[in-house]
């Protein structure tokens, strides 16, 4: 099996079961108030990174699985991210005559405007 599903801790606090239920009841006690909710993304992103990554915790064991489908650098977005996690822009590279940068390693790239 993939996932732990005989472990508590990872029943109530990350599967997608747990998940759910909680929604549920949650929608039962608060419906006027579930549009305004965000923790089941962050609760996502979680076990997202546990399969990547893998996890333990006490007598919870997840190896981790890699592969793209929940790879966080992959799926930057998911995350608000922009850059891979530990993986800083490059520094500016300096000209011999100035001090002032002269390019960056990755330039952005920049689009024509659409002609009418």
């Amino acid at each position: 099996d993939m996932l732990p599903h005989e472990n508590g801790t990872y029943l109530r606090s990350y599967s997608l079961t747990g998940l759910y239920e909680r929604l549920r009841e949650d929608a039962a006690l608060y419906p006027d108030t579930m549009d305004q909710r965000y923790g089941a993304w962050a609760q996502l992103l979680a076990l997202f990174r546990m399969i990547h990554d893998g996890a333990q915790s006490g007598d919870m064991r997840l190896p981790a699985r890699r592969g793209i489908l929940f790879d966080p650098d992959r799926y930057q977005f998911l995350e608000g991210r922009t850059q891979p996690l530990g993986n800083p822009p490059p520094p500016p590279q300096f000209s011999n005559r100035s001090s002032a940068p002269t390019r960056w390693h990755n330039p952005p790239r920049f689009r024509e405007p659409a002609r009418p």
